[in-house]
């Protein structure tokens, strides 16, 4: 199922047909250049994601528009999410990025690579094998 949506204000989540996803996130306190941004206010706003009703902090909201020259990304692949997989590579059902299912920081331009890698990613891909093909992105980008 191919999917994008927005999340609580704060960034962008990708499913592709191959099930791979690929969540970015860039609001106020996530691992990006705007991470302590500094807005002075704790205000909530109500907003629905997909019929249900929820709230976002204002300061999500605006730290998340205000845009970000870099992001936290986290990938997995659905139906290993969903079925609790483990890879038996000492991860859960996250890609692994240095240890972390995150990684921080990490350059537009590299964001822009991985989801081209991710689009047209095998589905039997192992983590182990996305993880390297895209910590090998991150760093490359990160040492321009």
């Amino acid at each position: 199922m191919q999917e994008i949506s927005c999340t609580a204000g704060r960034g962008t989540r990708m499913t592709f047909s191959n099930g791979w996803t690929i969540s970015v996130q860039f609001g106020w306190g996530n691992y990006c250049s705007n991470r302590d941004m500094h807005v002075d206010d704790d205000r909530y706003i109500p907003y629905i994601d997909k019929g249900e009703k929820y709230t976002i902090g204002l300061r999500d909201y605006i730290v998340g528009n205000y845009g970000s020259s870099s992001a936290e990304i986290a990938v997995w692949h659905e139906d290993r999410k969903k079925s609790g997989f483990d890879s038996g590579e000492g991860c859960n059902s996250w890609v692994q990025f240095d240890g972390d299912s995150v990684a921080g920081w990490v350059p537009v331009d590299a964001i822009g690579v991985i989801i081209g890698k991710l689009a047209i990613m095998s589905p039997k891909a192992t983590n182990r094998q996305v993880s390297n093909s895209l910590r090998n992105v991150v760093s490359k980008f990160r040492d321009m």
